[in-house]
Order: structure tokens, then sequence, then C-alpha cells
């Protein structure tokens, strides 16, 4: 099923309805290929993204953002 769809100033598409519901996820793997752009849905990203996040408390990551912020204005 091949459908025409129109990319933003953004960079943006909307994949058509009937497109999305045959998607068996949200989370989508792109890559540009010799035909083209291949739009492919992952199952599962197994917490492969896990060692990319610092795990910080809310007031940590507040007093490390204003201390940043003062040192970039002196």
């Amino acid at each position: 099923m091949a459908q025409t769809v129109i990319m933003s100033r953004k960079g943006q598409i909307t994949i058509p309805k009937a497109m999305r519901n045959n998607l068996s996820s949200s989370i989508m793997e792109i890559s540009v290929t010799n035909q083209g752009i291949l739009l492919h849905s992952i199952e599962d990203v197994g917490g492969c993204l896990g060692g990319q996040v610092a795990k910080v408390s809310y007031e940590e990551a507040r007093k490390s953002a204003w201390a940043k912020v003062a040192h970039e204005n002196k």
C-alpha cells in the first residue's frame, strides 16, 4: 500500500490512519536506503536507552541547571 503525503517545513509527515492502524508500535526506526527512506516499527527497545540517561532527582537537576546558568553569565 503506497500513499502520497506532504512533508512540513519542519520535516514532519503524518502517517495516514489506515497505515498507523497496521503498525505494531509507535516506536519507529528510520533509515535512508538507495530507494529512499525506510520507516520500520519496533516492538520493544528493551532498555537500550537506559545507559544514556543520568538518574538524578529533580532538585539535583534544578541546582545543576542554575549553577550552569550562573557560570555562563559571569
